[in-house]
């Protein structure tokens, strides 16, 4: 994931800071505990737990809201999107 998101941790990462490549992992054994879950479920988990993860950068939320749209697009059942609320990207946010 780290070479996809073109990512690396900076050289002076402090010695209590986990590195991404482990962040991420954790992300993805997470999203793996939720494999029977609807699609739908899995995507929201999966966008708030990004951030929880510390996988976005700078606050920026597009990574974890496009991750969740293909989530939740995964099966390819029925609408292979899933709409937001009329509030716009507002929607994925608690």
């Amino acid at each position: 994931m780290a070479g996809f998101l073109d990512r690396c941790d900076p050289e002076n990462l402090s010695d209590e800071t986990e590195p991404f490549v482990d962040r991420a992992s954790g992300w993805l054994d997470l999203m793996g505990q939720a494999a029977d879950l609807h699609p739908i479920t899995r995507a929201a988990m999966g966008f708030h737990l990004w951030r929880l993860a510390g996988l976005g950068q700078h606050g920026d939320q597009m990574e974890a809201a496009v991750v969740a749209a293909r989530i939740a697009a995964s099966e390819g059942r029925g609408a292979v999107f899933a709409p937001l609320a009329m509030g716009g990207a507002g929607g994925l946010s608690v």
